[in-house]
């Protein structure tokens, strides 16, 4: 019986899907119409239809024995602020529905860990008191198909929540991603000394897959891997990139003005704000979370901050998106030298 994948055309999906189908497992992708479908490389059944659309899903879900449900809005900005309830909630409450008609053994729902709504300045964990406001309507509607996640483990859904922090790593050419590339191609970045944590991408696959396998139906797993401000998180991949970075702090005071003025040009033309409201709500609250839960249940070893923008920044690299110093490519190429046969493998010999 096949494992169904919903939102598997997008950044972490490819990942996630051949993960399982080298753990073994028939694999069939629930992907939009519009959804390029080639990062699947064929290896995996393509049903199509919408999230929001109810039967569609009873289709895709029907004779599956589990679910990944990474389908959802994750944009800062969307033209119409339902869509994220339309799409988060909803599509959320279609796939429960289908779960629990069909008796699927194990459901892991993708979450995010701003749903912990932590206090400005806390650390937040799975135990942690929400604040009971929310900053963005993205952080709403996840928070509400949680509630619900909880509410159909009751009604017998094995259902179990992940919640990943920033997601970085190679493949991303967007969030982190872009503005790595940029940072790295010299242009000007403007940050904000505000904590943030983050995730290395594969770090987030291996947690989905230990979720399934070790995870407790109605819990949730915060994944994140490093807490430290955003201009440091920057000034590291910098470093490790061999180049001198042009970063700009940007004071709250700017950054509320910067939001004021992409609101005017967006109600007079029409184009998506460059800075919305929602992301600056969360830059300036900033965000630091506590991971030790899905490491001592689910197994998860975080890979550091270190190595997982090294192997970022060679992605980057590799696939054309930035230039490098000769001098860092020479020392990745000595790296990457393998040990000559006579060689000690050990210092012990």
């Amino acid at each position: 019986m096949p494992t169904l994948v919903t939102g598997a055309t997008g950044v972490i999906g490819p990942r996630l899907v051949k993960a399982l189908l080298e753990r073994g497992d028939e694999v069939r992708v629930f992907a939009r119409p519009s959804s390029d479908a080639s990062v699947l490389d064929g290896s995996a059944e393509i049903v199509r239809g919408d999230i929001t659309d109810a039967d569609a899903v009873k289709r895709a879900v029907s004779g599956c024995r589990r679910i990944f449900h990474l389908a959802a809005v994750y944009e800062s900005w969307v033209p119409k602020q339902r869509t994220y309830f339309d799409v988060n909630v909803g599509g959320t409450v279609n796939v429960l529905e289908a779960a629990l008609e069909s008796g699927i053994e194990r459901m892991v729902h993708a979450s995010s860990a701003s749903t912990i709504g932590e206090a400005e300045g806390e650390t937040g964990n799975e135990e942690t008191a929400h604040r009971g406001y929310f900053l963005t309507n993205y952080e709403r509607s996840k928070w509400e198909a949680e509630q619900l996640i909880l509410e159909y483990v009751e009604k017998g859904v094995p259902a179990v929540m992940v919640n990943p922090t920033s997601v970085y790593g190679p493949g991303d050419l967007t969030g982190n991603g872009l503005t790595l590339k940029q940072l790295l191609n010299g242009r000007i970045t403007a940050t904000t000394p505000s904590m943030a944590s983050y995730v290395f991408i594969d770090d987030l696959v291996k947690g989905l897959l230990a979720a399934d396998e070790k995870g407790v139906p109605g819990e949730r797993y915060i994944l994140t891997g490093s807490n430290l401000p955003r201009n440091a998180f920057l000034r590291l991949a910098a470093e490790i990139a061999g180049i001198t970075p042009v970063i700009s702090l940007t004071p709250v005071w700017v950054i509320r003005v910067i939001v004021w003025m992409h609101d005017i040009r967006h109600k007079l033309t029409g184009k998506a704000p460059g800075l919305s409201r929602s992301a600056a709500a969360v830059a300036m609250h900033g965000f630091q979370y506590d991971g030790s839960k899905a490491a001592r249940e689910l197994g998860i070893e975080f890979t550091s901050l270190e190595d997982g923008l090294d192997a970022t920044i060679d992605w980057l690299y590799r696939e054309g998106h930035v230039e490098l110093p000769d001098e860092v490519l020479v020392d990745s190429a000595e790296d990457d030298e393998p040990l000559d046969e006579s060689e000690d493998r050990s210092e012990s010999g």
